[in-house]
């Protein structure tokens, strides 16, 4: 967000290798491994070594092994980096702490942060924690007096902050998910010659496949989740379970042709962009049109260039990146977040907005637009108040519902063929843990489908 945090981090690890020491810095995206590397190259020289999973196994093994022997001073990786071997480890940094992707969801189940804490405490060094918008898990130590809290109040440049406008789109006129306000506001940052971010985390074409005949909708076999329309591909795909299936031209139900795609995701808000700018530099960022590290590098690459002057985008743009020339970020819809059954979706929308906005003025004045047809509610005063503030407020919400960081959660999950043995399986267990005496002051909720 501009606040100079990497700065401090290039400084405070010159200061742990002086002497020959190692520090491992943690990064939540395949893409800002490179970013920093670079950067700290740049000052430290080649005792950088790199870590991610879209290395080839020989670059990795190698990289590996070089910490190993202490060849490599600095470990730049993503969250499974925090196994390296670092027999002169000084100290850990893990960078936009708050971001989910430390957390790896399946096969061997972890959270990268939770586990350099515990390796830094056992090997009796310091760990910085980074982020604009720490986790409430984060603020939760602090605040218990267990952590120190350094705080940066300002942006290391000094340009004026982003002008704010925060747009309801109940009865604003709009053409393809932009509302005209902003659209127009689009096309004097491309006269200015500045860039444009729009910020969309749906990707796909639409979110809903609904015939109008019959009321029927497309849904994962599987998961029971809505199943995302890919025009390009003809495809529909569970974003969940990742399952896929021809995309139909006839309703499955009534065999009608009265299906339409509802909703907007990054591909039809492309469309939209492109009927309304035709002569601009158009660029869409998402999982679906970059599918390898160094291709996502290269996009990148042509934004810090200059190269583009429209860039659309998911959830990987909202992160560390540096883009000197943009000048506007707009949030196209920042509703979504706000029906999510995730307890921490409101948090996870407030760290987003803060980041989005960040990506904007970093070396001239700005401009953040926020889009929604919830303009009074209250995770939007983050946008022109602190964000501990909104923390405050989300971290007493919290306690009046027990819910983490106050009181811990456990998920016992089951897979198998048949639903009725998975829950028959947990069912078991929890029975047994019971008359075990293991758990009697818990409250155990389920089994149910997950």
């Amino acid at each position: 967000t501009g606040s100079g945090k990497t700065e401090i981090y290039i400084r405070w690890i010159e200061h742990l290798t002086a002497d020959g020491g190692q520090v491992l810095l943690l990064v939540p995206e395949i893409g800002l491994v490179r970013t920093l590397a670079a950067r700290l190259a740049a000052r430290l020289g080649n005792r950088i070594a790199v870590h991610h999973s879209a290395l080839a196994d020989g670059a990795r093994l190698e990289q590996w092994l070089a910490v190993r022997a202490g060849d490599a001073q600095v470990l730049v990786g993503t969250r499974s980096a925090v196994f390296a071997p670092c027999p002169a480890l000084r100290g850990i940094i893990i960078d936009e702490e708050h971001d989910a992707a430390y957390k790896q969801q399946d096969g061997f189940r972890y959270h990268a942060r939770d586990l350099a804490l515990k390796r830094a405490q056992q090997a009796g060094i310091p760990i910085l924690l980074g982020s604009a918008t720490p986790s409430l898990e984060s603020y939760h130590q602090v605040w218990r007096g267990h952590w120190q809290h350094l705080r940066l109040t300002a942006r290391a440049a000094t340009t004026t902050p982003p002008a704010i406008h925060l747009e309801n789109m109940d009865g604003a006129s709009a053409s393809g998910g932009m509302s005209h306000e902003l659209i127009r506001a689009m096309r004097r940052t491309l006269a200015d010659g500045g860039q444009t971010l729009l910020f969309l985390n749906r990707r796909g074409y639409a979110p809903l496949l609904r015939c109008d005949a019959c009321d029927w909708h497309a849904a994962c076999d599987a998961c029971d989740a809505m199943l995302t329309v890919h025009t390009a591909s003809h495809r529909l795909q569970c974003h969940h379970c990742g399952r896929e299936q021809p995309l139909p031209t006839r309703c499955p139900a009534c065999h009608s042709d009265s299906l339409h795609m509802l909703g907007l995701g990054t591909q039809r808000l492309e469309q939209s962009v492109a009927r309304q700018f035709p002569q601009a530099r158009l660029l869409r960022i998402d999982s679906d049109s970059y599918t390898t590290s160094r291709q996502f590098e290269a996009a990148l690459a042509q934004v810090q260039a200059g190269e583009v002057d429209i860039i659309l985008g998911t959830q990987w743009l909202s992160k560390g990146h540096h883009f000197p020339r943009l000048h506007l970020a707009a949030v196209v819809d920042a509703d979504q977040a706000l029906y999510s059954l995730d307890y921490r979706g409101e948090e996870r929308l407030a760290q987003l907005l803060v980041q989005v906005g960040g990506r904007a003025g970093r070396e001239s004045q700005g401009q953040i637009w926020i889009q929604t047809r919830q303009p009074q509610h209250p995770v939007f005063t983050v946008l022109n108040s602190p964000y501990e503030d909104t923390a405050r407020r989300l971290y007493e919400q919290r306690a009046r519902a027990q819910l983490p960081p106050h009181r811990a959660q456990v998920a016992l999950l089951a897979r198998h063929t048949d639903a009725e043995r998975a829950l028959q399986t947990l069912a078991f267990t929890r029975d047994g843990a019971q008359q075990a005496g293991i758990g009697q002051n818990w409250q155990w909720l389920g089994p149910a489908p997950a």
